[in-house]
């Protein structure tokens, strides 16, 4: 048995994700209740703000409403992870500046990798500290990282993680040919003990590297025995679930 070097617990309250129903990829005895592949309903989301948001915003915005519902979030810490990030939306305002098109004003401000991050906080009022994480195939395992930085702090924290992803652009497929369709994940975490049990532990070097694609990361979140291994260059990181704690 390999003892961990570094290791740290967390737990998870609530979590959601979407995946379109046409993703081949999608196992039809995953946990229906915590997951969507129904085109998703964004009404909740103001009219006039709505039409001016790229679908990774929306979608982010969706599976938080999923987790959250009516509950007041003004005071809880946010964490939004994305690979790519608002990348159909520079693609877009690219292809208007090589047409010498006049750039949307709209477009343009929400074509940042933060957009999701910014319209939460302004819609949700919340005025607590959030960040952005992008760090290519570690994106996963970073914004956990990340995740666990927030709730080290010795009083009790709850914390947002939203991991979701659109499409490539055609014009960037050639570079990502195994990259899946649109989801989006959300992940209601804590550090007092509510829901069900994580570890993330440190172990000694390693050579292994793990593919994170949401569809591993939802099948583990559905398993009720599964250890999930992420990989940093020169460390071994690795997630497990425990049991579910009232």
């Amino acid at each position: 048995m390999v003892s961990p070097i570094w290791q740290k617990e967390f737990f998870v309250e609530k979590w959601h994700a979407w995946l379109p129903a046409a993703d081949e990829h999608i196992d039809n005895n995953l946990d229906t209740i915590n997951i969507s592949t129904d085109a998703p309903d964004f009404a909740f989301i103001p009219a006039l703000t709505r039409r001016r948001l790229s679908f990774l915003t929306k979608i982010s915005l969706y599976v938080t409403d999923k987790c959250f519902g009516s509950q007041n979030t003004e005071k809880i810490q946010i964490i939004f992870a994305s690979q790519h990030g608002e990348l159909q939306s520079s693609i877009k305002l690219l292809n208007s500046i090589a047409s010498e098109e006049t750039l949307s004003p709209a477009l343009f401000s929400l074509s940042v990798h933060n957009a999701a991050a910014g319209v939460f906080t302004i819609l949700s009022k919340n005025t607590s500290p959030h960040c952005f994480v992008s760090a290519g195939e570690d994106t996963f395992l970073s914004s956990i990282m990340e995740a666990v930085g927030f709730l080290s702090e010795d009083k009790p924290i709850k914390v947002l993680l939203i991991i979701a992803d659109d499409q490539v652009p055609a014009e960037y497929k050639r570079f990502y040919p195994d990259y899946r369709n649109s989801f989006a994940i959300g992940l209601f975490l804590n550090n007092f003990g509510v829901g069900a049990k994580y570890t993330i532990e440190r172990q000694n070097y390693s050579n292994e590297t793990t593919q994170n694609n949401a569809k591993e990361l939802i099948s583990f979140l559905s398993e009720s025995s599964e250890v999930k291994k992420c990989s940093f260059p020169k460390t071994s990181f690795v997630l497990k679930k425990g049991d579910k704690v009232e």
